[in-house]
């Protein structure tokens, strides 16, 4: 009888000695109250809070450049700064195709540009006369004046055996790119239009 366990006060009533407490492994599981389930830590609430105001930050971000983004024609501008500053004497362009590129430190919005192959005569100073330029128009920024004037992200390299070319993807694996490797410099991604497949066969591999 001594090992037997304590019996089960009545419901409400309890003499406030620990010992009178029921003996919950030895009770039948039937008798056996729900235990209240803890609630979730405090840190993970916290966590949970911060991701979602990120989230809502850079969303809302996200919607202010797009909104005070200005949209303007980047081919013709491209276009007009190739012919004006670019080019040189007696330079032609043989291929050309509309380019874009989405990163992410310009909240995803398209830097809309052209990626054209050229001819021309070499010198001294130029040994190869072609060359493969990318000229891109910077999405204008949300606290310059509407007047202040375009900028460009120009590249340029020689055409030669050492400069790589190859189709491949981008923006998420959605759209299709094509990937400049130049030696010693960064890879160069840049995507271009559905209905610019042609050129970008012209222009690239």
């Amino acid at each position: 009888m001594s090992d037997a366990p304590r019996p089960i006060p009545a419901e409400g009533v309890w003499s406030g000695d620990l010992a009178d407490l029921p003996n919950w492994d030895a009770m039948p599981r039937r008798n056996r109250r729900k235990r209240r389930r803890a609630p979730y830590p405090i840190w993970l609430k916290y966590l949970a809070v911060s991701l979602a105001l990120a989230v809502v930050v850079s969303l809302a971000q996200i919607g202010f450049h797009a909104y005070r983004a200005d949209p303007r024609d980047a081919r013709a501008f491209a276009e007009r700064e190739l012919r004006l500053t670019v080019l040189r004497p007696r330079e032609r362009v043989v291929a050309s195709v509309s380019v874009w590129q989405r990163p992410l430190i310009d909240y995803f919005r398209a830097t809309r540009g052209i990626l054209v192959v050229t001819d021309g005569p070499s010198d001294a100073t130029h040994p190869v006369g072609g060359r493969l330029i990318y000229l891109g128009l910077q999405p204008r920024d949300p606290l310059s004046p509407r007047d202040a004037p375009p900028t460009f992200d120009q590249r340029e390299w020689a055409i030669d055996t050492l400069v790589g070319m190859a189709p491949t993807r981008t923006f998420f694996y959605v759209a299709n790119a094509l990937a400049i490797e130049p030696p010693g410099e960064t890879r160069l991604v840049v995507g271009y239009p559905a209905g610019a497949a042609r050129d970008a066969s012209v222009v690239g591999p």
